[in-house]
């Protein structure tokens, strides 16, 4: 066992099989446990929702103290995962294991319609709505709809005179960046599209 918890477990299971004394075992949705009244307790919970313990701070409740204990940390600066590439801290290992990604190129989330890899799930969950109808993010000036809230964003700098990108040499200013982008080629010369039959350059 790789662990002493794991070995003590066992040893309880294999106790209870012998004598029949000593645990408790619990059979909720075909899942069978059999250990000492607290930690079953503490399982019960996920069946009835019960969380005891509680945060001061902001008051969401957790079945268990150690997710309590993970929760505290979003409240402090209590960073104790620690990327070995960048050494960024992070308050859980979960958010570190996501972090990793961007130094691996690693992207386990991939669109079941165009194929595209993503490090998050929760980007993943966004870029599907390209592909559908939905549009959660409505400005409420001309009631445009659009899949993500960035581009909603960017949206509504066309209603008002916020345009905070400026171009380094002449100083015109745009709402978005690539507008930006589009403009500096005037002073760059760039001409990034090429006619495939005459080969002249736009």
């Amino acid at each position: 066992f790789s662990r002493l918890g794991s070995l003590n477990t066992h040893k309880k299971t294999q106790s209870y099989r012998l004598t029949g004394e000593y645990t408790q075992v619990i059979n909720l949705t075909s899942v069978m446990y059999v250990v000492k009244g607290l930690v079953s307790r503490t399982h019960r919970r996920i069946h009835t929702g019960d969380k005891p313990n509680v945060c001061d701070v902001c008051g969401k409740g957790f079945s268990q103290s150690g997710s309590l204990k993970t929760h505290m940390r979003t409240h402090t600066d209590d960073k104790p995962h620690t990327c070995n590439v960048c050494g960024k801290g992070f308050s859980q290992s979960g958010s570190l294991k996501t972090h990793k990604r961007t130094h691996t190129g690693e992207k386990p989330h991939y669109c079941g319609v165009c194929g595209k890899g993503f490090n998050q799930l929760g980007n993943l969950q966004t870029h599907r709505r390209i592909h559908t109808v939905i549009k959660p993010h409505v400005c409420g000036l001309c009631g445009k709809g659009f899949s993500q809230s960035g581009s909603l964003k960017s949206h509504m700098r066309t209603h008002k005179d916020d345009k905070p990108y400026v171009c380094g040499i002449c100083g015109k200013n745009f709402s978005q960046r690539p507008y930006l982008q589009i403009h500096m080629r005037i002073h760059t010369g760039e001409k990034p599209y090429h006619c495939g039959i005459c080969g002249k350059s736009f």
